[in-house]
């Protein structure tokens, strides 16, 4: 079997496990890359030299060390399914794909006052729309909903007496999500001033549900309007998430890593413990206490020693 034919036969299995388009189209543009690098050999020939020659080629066009990992991880996962498959040996290939350490980005946090700019920075033709996107800015920031989550809200997901919502989370999970006081003002005045009656929350112009891309191109719009470096839907989630780790060490001086998982939707601990690690730093740096200072006292103390 060839490995183009093995690759039609991944991409199937993944549209039968309900991996999303947007997925699927990820695993067929990277495997359909690596074959047309490496050749539409026979796949019982491919071995680790094929991976780390790839991989080569991927690190002398520059990419990034997140890009080249993206798309070794996707090569492993098809090189996984031919082992369990048959196609290849069983752990001929797989166990020796060896995949780059990933970078750890600093998450920065937004400070109140750039906060309240973002919001007073939303400018559009009517209120409604106005309040639309302040709404949207409230999800991602104040509940830590992604960007391709908002287009599936519906009215019947929002329980307004208990301040939650269901959300349609990636790979048709659904969870449930809190919200604050000022994101449900937000959402009352949204809903008063909205011009159509419709069973989706959140809608265009003409009544039509938002789309993924329109809410890409509202946060692309706002971050040039703002000039504030880094603002996306991904930075206002990792926010919601980091803010919420300080309060819980703040208040409780502990973070419920399992209850934020939950709200994120995450099904991998090891995810949502960035965020604790990043808020542990912040707090220590917040309430700092040098125990130098308290042995000198003075600063001239040791300014002036001989």
């Amino acid at each position: 079997m060839k490995l183009s034919e093995a690759k039609d036969k991944f991409i199937r299995s993944r549209k039968l496990m309900y991996c999303s388009g947007k997925t699927v189209k990820g695993y067929q543009d990277s495997l359909s890359l690596f074959i047309k690098a490496i050749g539409d050999i026979e796949a019982e020939d491919l071995n680790i030299r094929h991976i780390n020659d790839y991989n080569e080629m991927l690190v002398d066009r520059r990419l990034s060390q997140a890009t080249v990992g993206s798309y070794l991880r996707q090569i492993k996962a098809f090189v996984n399914y031919m082992e369990d498959y048959g196609i290849i040996p069983e752990g001929s290939v797989a166990r020796r794909i060896r995949l780059p350490r990933q970078p750890k980005r600093k998450i920065n946090l937004f400070t109140p006052e750039e906060v309240e700019l973002i919001f007073a920075s939303v400018k559009e033709e009517s209120d409604w729309l106005v309040a639309r996107d302040k709404l949207m800015l409230a999800f991602m920031y104040d509940s830590g909903l992604r960007q391709g989550e908002l287009p599936k809200i519906m009215m019947k997901d929002l329980d307004f007496e208990r301040n939650i919502m269901l959300v349609h989370g990636k790979g048709n999970k659904d969870r449930h999500v809190p919200f604050g006081e000022i994101t449900l003002a937000l959402l009352k005045d949204y809903l008063e001033k909205r011009p159509y009656d419709k069973e989706f929350l959140l809608i265009g112009r003409r009544g039509e549900p938002i789309t993924n891309d329109s809410v890409k191109k509202f946060i692309f719009r706002l971050s040039n309007r703002t000039q504030l470096e880094g603002l996306s839907s991904h930075r206002l989630r990792h926010n919601f998430a980091t803010n919420w780790c300080i309060e819980g060490y703040e208040k409780d001086g502990y973070v419920d890593n399992i209850k934020l998982a939950a709200i994120m939707g995450h099904e991998d601990l090891s995810t949502t413990q960035r965020y604790m690690h990043e808020a542990q730093s912040i707090v220590a740096t917040t309430h700092f206490r040098s125990h130098l200072d308290r042995i000198g006292g003075d600063p001239g103390h040791f300014l002036h020693q001989a």
